[in-house]
Parts: structure tokens; sequence; C-alpha cells
């Protein structure tokens, strides 16, 4: 069985739904079918990526709970390694090297059509 593809969703979200729905780690973890909260803990802390599965489940819950999902993010929210598209179309990478976020409020991405490393700024909307 090939490798589930993962989806971008910030690790914040997931904790603002599991606090609206007034749920423990391990709560939202059975939720989500994991065994225990460690599986929700690594994806608040930005250490795990969530499967497209457990998205709609998370688009579900957030529904049910009155949670908004957000059409835009920043850079600064999305982990490494998260596609996704600026106003122009273009798309763009958060790069996985050390250093990413610049203490200016800038992300390095690299340019999907280019390759190019450029600095984006961590008020500019995107989109996943």
């Amino acid at each position: 069985m090939g490798r589930e593809l993962t989806s971008d969703v910030p690790g914040s979200l997931v904790k603002q739904i599991r606090d609206a729905a007034g749920w423990t780690q391990e709560e939202m973890g059975r939720e989500l079918g994991y065994e225990n909260g460690q599986g929700v803990h690594l994806i608040e802390t930005g250490k795990r990526p969530i499967t497209l599965v457990r998205e709609k489940l998370l688009r579900r819950i957030a529904e049910e709970v009155g949670v908004a999902w957000p059409q835009s993010v920043t850079p600064r929210e999305l982990r490494p390694g998260s596609k996704f598209t600026r106003a122009d179309g273009s798309a763009w990478l958060v790069t996985t090297r050390e250093g990413a976020e610049r203490p200016d409020g800038y992300t390095f991405c690299a340019s999907l059509d280019t390759g190019e490393i450029h600095s984006i700024s961590n008020s500019e909307k995107v989109k996943l």
C-alpha cells in the first residue's frame, strides 16, 4: 500500500478546533482514530502532518463546533514542506532547511515554477 498523502493544515487550527469542542488531546485523538493524545500533540506542535482522511474528519468537527475553516493562511502558519499559492497564482513550497523562518517576519520559500528561493512576508495571506 502506498504512502497516504498529507494535508497542510496548521497545528494551531487543530488546537482551536479541539478547544472549541472542549476536548483533551486524548479525546481529540480518539475522534481522529489515534489510540491516545500523542498524535494530536504532534500535529499541534507541527511535528506530524495530518492525512487527508483526518483533514476531512477535522473539517466535519470544525463545522459541528462552529470553527470556520480558513481559506487562507500566512507562510508562518505552515510547516516546512507545505505547498501554497500566492495571490498571483504562483505555486510555492515552505523550505525544509534549518532557519527557514527569518527573525524579521519573513519565511524562506521555494518557487515550484523556477526552484528559486525567496523570502515571503509572514503578513501575506496565501491559499493552501
